[in-house]
């Protein structure tokens, strides 16, 4: 959460042990400080989204919200499951698919709202699409496990009632 990683067992945080010999630890052509992030993560229930910008907005983002933002680095991620049972979800299909999928499953249309499946049939070829989406993902995201399981339990009848199942209905 909140706290510095110890790089031994003394109490040296990770971030001291690296700058008390930058070149060895990260060699020539960086700027004496961690530019990435290291979790270990062991999950038992869904992750919150998280936001990671590309340096740019990094460095404004740190500037203007210190207390949000508190490293001006980017932080790319890379993920390595460690078992077998892992499902992860970055970035989104592609929009004509999703548009069909919203058009296909009026339950996940409820979920995510009127306005953005509108929004989204109409602008398939915008440039405004990434604010529809993301105004589309914060709206699902914002519903009760109530009202997605109520769409859930009208969706799962449908979908054992078709003769084959394509890969999203699996």
């Amino acid at each position: 959460p909140e706290t510095n990683n110890n790089a031994t067992r003394t109490t040296t945080t990770l971030k001291e042990y690296v700058q008390s010999n930058p070149e060895l630890h990260l060699g020539t052509k960086t700027q004496n400080d961690l530019t990435y992030l290291f979790k270990v993560l062991s999950i038992e229930k869904v992750l919150s989204i998280q936001s990671h910008p590309d340096k740019r907005l990094a460095e404004r983002l740190n500037r203007e919200r210190p207390d949000d933002y508190k490293d001006a680095n980017h932080k790319p991620e890379m993920a390595v499951a460690l078992s077998k049972e892992v499902q992860a979800m970055c970035g989104f299909r592609p929009l004509r698919e999703l548009s069909s999928n919203l058009k296909a499953y009026p339950e996940l249309a409820v979920l995510v709202g009127d306005e953005c499946t509108h929004e989204i049939h109409q602008l398939v070829d915008s440039p405004g699409i990434r604010t529809v989406l993301r105004n589309m993902f914060r709206t699902y995201l914002e519903r009760s496990p109530e009202e997605v399981q109520g769409q859930l339990n009208i969706l799962l009848p449908r979908l054992k009632a078709m003769d084959s199942l394509d890969e999203i209905q699996e």
